[in-house]
């Protein structure tokens, strides 16, 4: 993969082009998101990249874009889908994420004498593994020869650069329903400081349901709820993805939940 290149923008600073092989000391944090841009004259466009702060909206267009609070990060970054929406809420979701760009670069390469050039949609640095390069497509599209040679071809330039890559698409739908309900409560609600120390100090000592949970506090209902729920995601607690959050749903210590001291 001598001939690829990577184009990406650093933050405070101008669009720049490298080899490919510089994608394995770039940072998920110091990138601005990127869109597709076509410049030339009539016929003879040629597709190139640029800095986006915001999705582009266009007649005709298929998908619906936005922009995405990061609570992991703090940052707002646009995305061009619903199905990378929901991508961007699994990373967030994730206590091992710890930074995240979206359409973070280009990369261009030759394939049958022809050039081409393609944006992954997600660049995810993580706690303990190689950052994460992700191409999000609906599974019905994933078997596409276009969008297969861009995946071949990217897991080889990943690959190359000590970086991991995964091609995502459509999780379960009860997977699907948990996460977008519990992004509701990224953010710290109202009550939160009153009512989580002895949330998690009920949830950490007994495998209690939501319902049990609820009823075991003196903390107002209304407030220990909201407070559950983002201390799931946040990763203090966890309950099963695969099956539907209910009132009978088991509440189980998540991977950033405090340690309990050992009994004297």
């Amino acid at each position: 993969m001598d001939d690829c290149q990577v184009t990406y923008a650093p933050r405070r600073r101008q669009t720049v082009t490298q080899p490919a092989s510089e994608l394995s000391i770039l940072d998920p944090g110091d990138l601005l998101p990127l869109r597709l841009h076509f410049e030339g004259p009539p016929g003879q466009k040629k597709r190139t990249v640029r800095d986006a702060a915001r999705p582009t909206n266009y007649r005709g267009q298929t998908s619906i874009g936005g922009t995405y609070w990061f609570t992991r990060t703090g940052r707002r970054l646009p995305y061009a889908s619903v199905l990378e929406h929901l991508r961007l809420q699994y990373a967030d979701l994730d206590p091992d994420t710890l930074g995240a760009v979206t359409q973070p670069f280009g990369l261009t390469f030759f394939h049958g004498g022809k050039e081409h050039l393609h944006l992954p949609d997600l660049f995810l640095r993580r706690r303990g593994r190689p950052r994460l390069i992700v191409d999000v497509r609906p599974r019905v599209l994933q078997g596409d020869p276009r969008s297969q040679l861009f995946f071949e071809t990217t897991r080889e330039i990943a690959r190359a650069a000590g970086l991991d890559y995964e091609v995502w698409g459509e999780p379960s739908v009860t997977q699907a329903h948990n996460v977008r309900f519990l992004s509701g409560f990224r953010r710290q609600p109202l009550g939160f400081e009153e009512a989580s120390a002895e949330v998690l100090h009920l949830a950490l000592g007994d495998s209690l349901t939501i319902a049990e949970l609820e009823a075991a506090c003196f903390t107002p209902r209304y407030f220990v709820r909201p407070t559950l729920f983002h201390l799931m995601w946040h990763g203090d607690l966890r309950f099963d993805l695969d099956r539907p959050l209910r009132n009978h749903t088991r509440v189980l210590p998540g991977p950033l939940a405090p340690r309990r001291p050992a009994p004297s």
